[in-house]
């Protein structure tokens, strides 16, 4: 609770209070300590309101500790404080947007003036203004706003939570990895389940396996981090003297991979002509991405070369050229991914699914999707059905997935960290080879070779005898009954067996190389 009313920061001090009436600790009498039977009482308002205090306190001493000279200057205003220059820049005593800026980006947040305006509107008396500055609990109370949502607006925070709660399905309070991925192909962002799982691990404070809302917001600023880096640069490479010309606003923009908006490909001019800083330059490249994301909504978060792909098959069994076919004909398309219903009862649920689709494509603003129950499916309801059919089947793969754990008998850290290792090779294998494509629509996995290159960064000396048992190794995973791909590769499933292996033969000593890097063994 404390961790959703304050954030993620409070984490450890949420779990050191958590412990502490656990214990009985905390108040003159716990209202969590155990009851007859085993089971814990809630607490009363007027406690929670008490380890709130506590919390917002030990945030104020953790700020403390990490700028003692702004902490020494509030308690001794107008005395000498030779000490104020880490950040105090001008050594006033007080905080200047400027000093406060190099204080976000020590801890990790880009400062952009709009959300810093924001801030200010509510922490400061009065009006701010550039020459105004904070003294300490007004720098508390700004940085606790900041922290408390991960550096967005509060719009931003609350668009945030209508999407989290869209696709929390069960309404857990969480997101998994498969709803997670729904979460992102809405907000735009592209990413193969692998690194979804991945994301997750990176985030999970409470190790459930799954994000809450905080989390996930988490997970939201790193990814924005992220993107405000990749602005930074193409920002840097083409600004001048601080500002960047009006005639580098489109290149910059193309380099990003977007398009200006409609207002501004009609208004061309509507650009500063003494050009734009970095904080007018995000405002304009949100305002490009957020309308490409609007206009491809209808592609269900597949890339433009699968969309490619499937209307070249639409368009195969599509015969006389109407726009649309209808279930014979979708049965056989669907057969080429195997989705294809194999009973009666399946039937009736695909028909079932494509209302479902015909949906989402009016959602996502296409029209002429035709009636619910229709036998004529259009293109766009056909590329829904094709993302809903494809979760179904990572769901399926989670599953199995779950199975296999059973199987070989490793733990979730354990897979956890096998999954960073797999996609972290399968990212070099795919940027050595050129690939610039989606993670989910390359090869399905690691190359033979790209499996050799990973077994000669864990371990330096291969025995020749070792070798051959390896590529037979490979050749049989890869040849497998459990095999969902035809490609030449391993997938992340063949990649555990592939490790339960090496761990029980301990492969040219693995382990022991394994358990130094990461404590699995």
């Amino acid at each position: 609770a404390m961790v959703m009313v304050f954030g993620l920061h409070v984490h450890d001090h949420a779990s050191q209070l958590e412990a502490q009436l656990k214990s009985g600790q905390g108040l003159q009498k716990s209202s969590l300590s155990p009851t007859r039977g085993g089971r814990q009482e809630l607490l009363q308002f007027s406690e929670f309101l008490i380890f709130a205090r506590k919390i917002r306190e030990a945030s104020l001493d953790k700020l403390k500790t990490q700028y003692p000279d702004w902490a020494s200057a509030r308690i001794a205003a107008g005395r000498d404080s030779s000490a104020f220059s880490h950040h105090d820049l001008d050594g006033s005593g007080g905080i200047s947007e400027l000093e406060l800026r190099n204080a976000l980006k020590h801890l990790g947040f880009t400062p952009l003036r709009q959300n810093m305006q924001e801030v200010f509107s509510e922490v400061v008396d009065g009006v701010w203004h550039s020459k105004r500055e904070l003294d300490f609990n007004e720098f508390f109370a700004f940085m606790l706003v900041v922290r408390q949502r991960e550096g967005f607006k509060r719009s931003a925070v609350e668009e945030m939570r209508r999407v989290f709660e869209r696709f929390d399905e069960d309404n857990s309070g969480e997101v998994n990895a498969l709803e997670l991925s729904d979460v992102f192909r809405h907000l735009g962002y592209k990413a193969s389940l692998d690194d979804l799982h991945v994301f997750v691990k990176q985030v999970d404070a409470n190790n459930s396996g799954q994000l809450d809302f905080r989390e996930f917001l988490r997970l939201m600023r790193l990814h924005r981090e992220d993107e405000l880096a990749r602005y930074t640069a193409v920002w840097d490479a083409r600004q001048d003297s601080g500002r960047l010309p009006q005639s580098e606003v489109l290149h910059a923009l193309a380099e990003l991979g977007l398009k200006p908006t409609k207002m501004l490909r009609l208004m061309p001019k509507s650009l500063p002509p003494e050009g734009m800083d970095f904080d007018s330059f995000v405002v304009v490249v949100d305002s490009c991405r957020e309308e490409l994301v609007d206009n491809q909504r209808k592609f269900a978060g597949f890339s433009e070369d699968r969309i490619e792909n499937f209307h070249n098959m639409f368009q195969r069994f599509d015969k006389d050229s109407s726009g649309d076919i209808d279930t014979a004909e979708l049965i056989r398309i669907l057969q080429h991914f195997n989705w294809e219903p194999k009973t009666a009862a399946e039937q009736a649920v695909l028909v079932n699914k494509l209302d479902v689709a015909r949906a989402r494509a009016r959602e996502a603003g296409t029209k002429g999707v035709g009636a619910d129950g229709s036998s004529q499916i259009e293109f766009w309801t056909f590329v829904q059905l094709c993302r809903i059919l494809e979760t179904e089947q990572e769901h399926a793969e989670e599953e199995r997935l779950r199975r296999l754990l059973v199987e070989l008998n490793f733990s979730q850290l354990e897979v956890d960290q096998f999954r960073q290792i797999f996609c972290d090779r399968k990212k070099m294998q795919n940027n050595c080879e050129g690939d610039d494509k989606l993670l989910s629509e390359e090869a399905a996995g690691l190359s033979c070779e790209g499996v050799r290159r990973l077994m000669r960064s864990l371990v330096s000396t291969i025995p020749p005898e070792d070798k051959a048992k390896l590529e037979h190794q490979l050749q049989t995973l890869m040849s497998g009954d459990d095999k969902k791909n035809d490609e030449e590769t391993l997938d992340f499933h063949g990649f555990l067996r592939l490790m339960r292996w090496l761990l029980d033969t301990d492969f040219a000593r693995i382990n022991s190389r394994l358990a130094n890097k990461f404590a699995l063994v």
